[in-house]
């Protein structure tokens, strides 16, 4: 029995945590302004930066998010280590097309950028690569964390 109450407690702890953590992608916001205080929330923190770039309109970028915050392991992780930062994929002239064009073109949607908490590029991750058939493969998944994580 206490077993089952600390699962709940925890899975119930990391839901919060991670909703908390994984904003919604927003066409309206400002990207440069986003990343501005995700650097100083990064900094004070000593954490790095999670850049997701995509959309609501991508059906993987829906899986990468139900996926994170249906993991209780992986949404503390993920909360211990980023400050997550969303941005909309647009490649015009928007502020978001704008922001994007300094890192590196993604090949698909999502793609994840690691950033330092200066907000420095780190490193350009493609998601395929961590897909398990219709979903994200644990174990890919947080390695990938761990490994792009600052060491502590």
């Amino acid at each position: 029995m206490k077993k089952t109450v600390l699962l709940f407690f925890l899975v119930l702890t990391a839901s919060v945590l991670l909703n908390a953590a994984i904003p919604p992608y927003g066409r309206e916001r400002d990207p440069f302004k986003d990343l501005a205080e995700a650097k100083k929330t990064a900094a004070a923190d000593g954490k790095r930066i999670l850049m997701f770039v995509g959309g609501p309109w991508c059906k993987w970028c829906v899986i990468l998010d139900n996926f994170l915050k249906n993991d209780p392991e992986l949404a503390v992780l993920l909360e211990k280590n980023y400050v997550v930062l969303k941005i909309y994929a647009e490649s015009d002239l928007t502020p978001n097309g704008l922001f994007m064009a300094k890192f590196p073109s993604p090949d698909g949607y999502p793609h994840l950028y690691v950033l330092s908490e200066k907000g420095e590029l780190l490193i350009s991750q493609r998601t395929d690569v961590l897909e398990k058939g219709q979903s994200y493969d644990k174990v890919k998944v947080k390695d990938f964390l761990l490994k792009n994580a600052v060491k502590k």
